[in-house]
Order: structure tokens, then sequence, then C-alpha cells
């Protein structure tokens, strides 16, 4: 009778972890179904870009030839059809590049070392400088900016682009200034990059890190690229980076990492 009873009562306990067991492994070959699909993904994204690089370069390179050597036998309609196709190959090529760069990213290990982000920032900057003169840009710098363990270039790419980002979608405002900030709690390391430009509408603010996408308010040069690989970046970090804008009265992009 106890032998019986016991039984009763086991059975509703061993149906939950039964049930547990086969959700797990249906979640655990949904995540390698995933993890397939992405890595994929990324390795058809690297083979495409590397085959298109070399005959957009080529045309390219066909184009710059012809023009230096026949320019004078051509009228002025088809000097300006040769400096087109010169212009769109070499937009191309950008492409073609940010791309590869695209699918670089988790295609190696990163290499995580104990990082003081304010020397990382600050050689960026300097970097940045003649544009930053060439604008007249206010740097703020909000000092000491707290240290992280990360992969050296990944973290310069992300901060680089958005700096970048910044500058160029200052449009005209005739006291640009950024300014970059940063904070721990222990579990995490959290960055800001400030600037007092464009702006991003609402709307955008989900879209603008997807590959290639841009806004059209100002015209500026790159791909549209930038914030798609730095989410990528982040994301393979288990980081998250979010924006708070409103259009007209600039943006602060944030990203965490976690520590």
């Amino acid at each position: 009778m106890d032998e019986s009873a016991n039984g009763l009562k086991e059975a509703p306990c061993l149906r939950p972890r039964v049930e547990c067991e086969k959700q797990a492994q249906r979640l655990h070959s949904l995540q390698q179904a995933l993890d397939r699909n992405k890595a994929e993904s990324d390795s058809f994204v690297y083979r495409v870009s590397h085959d298109l690089k070399a005959p957009v370069v080529s045309l390219y390179g066909m184009a710059s030839v012809l023009l230096e050597d026949y320019g004078e036998r051509l009228d002025e309609h088809g000097k300006h059809y040769l400096k087109r196709v010169m212009a769109n190959a070499g937009m191309m090529e950008r492409l073609i590049a940010d791309l590869l760069a695209y699918s670089r990213v988790g295609r190696s290990a990163p290499v995580p070392e104990r990082l003081q982000t304010e020397t990382v920032v600050r050689n960026l900057l300097n970097q940045c400088s003649a544009e930053i003169a060439e604008k007249k840009i206010q740097i703020t710098l909000r000092s000491p900016l707290p240290e992280v363990t990360f992969d050296r270039m990944r973290l310069e790419q992300i901060f680089l682009h958005l700096f970048t980002n910044a500058i160029r979608f200052m449009g005209n405002q005739p006291h640009p200034a950024i300014e970059i900030g940063g904070s721990a709690d222990g579990r995490s390391a959290t960055f800001h990059v400030r600037d007092n430009g464009i702006g991003i509408d609402p709307q955008h603010h989900e879209i603008i890190f997807g590959v290639f996408e841009r806004l059209k308010e100002v015209e500026v040069d790159g791909t549209g690229m930038g914030l798609a690989l730095v989410k990528k970046i982040i994301d393979l970090a288990d980081g998250r980076i979010w924006v708070e804008s409103t259009k007209g009265e600039g943006a602060a992009f944030f990203f965490s990492l976690p520590q």
C-alpha cells in the first residue's frame, strides 16, 4: 500500500521533469539550427563579397585608365559618364569592404584584455582630429571612463563608428559638440556618445542598426554599415546598444558591455 501510494505521489513530479527535459532538448536543437544558419549566412556573405571585390576593382581601374589615356578624345558627356562609372565603382568597392568587415566579426574568436577605455578613446579622437577641427566640434570627455575586459580592436571599432557617425550627422549646428562618458556598476560598463546634431526620429531608432540603413536627411559619405557592425560586435558580447534621440535635437548612443 505504501509503495502504491509512493508511486502515485511520484508520478505527477516525474511528468513535469520529463517535459522540461524534452523542452530543453528542443530549445537546444533550435539554438544549434540558428547557429548553423547564422554561420552559413556569414560564410555566404564573406564568399560573395570576396568574389565581387576583384571585378569591381578592375572596373574602376579600367575606367580610370580610359579617362586618363583617351580623355582628350571624349567630349564632356563622355567624360561625365566615365566619372560616374568610377564613382559608382568606388562606392561598390566601399560597400563590399564593409560587408567583408561585417562578415569577419564572429569568424574569429575575440582576444579579451583589460583595457584603459579612456586611452583607447583619446587615441581614436586623435585619428579623427582633422574632421573635428574642420567642423570646429567641441569634444567633452567625462573622465574617468571605466576600464573594460574586451577585445581591443572591437572596442576601437565601436567607438570609431560612433564618433564618425556623430561627426557626419552634425548638420549645420553652429556650435557642434560631442560628449563621451561612461559608468560601471560591477556587472557591466555602460558608455555613451552624445551629439547635438540633426537627431533621429523615434520611428527610425531600430531601423538605423540594420545593414545598409542610413538617414536620408543629410547627404554624407558612408555605406550605412557602421551601426550594423557596432551592433553585431556588441550582440556577440551579450551586450546592448540603444539610442535616445528626437529629430532636430541631437542623438545619444548608449552601449553596455557585461564584465
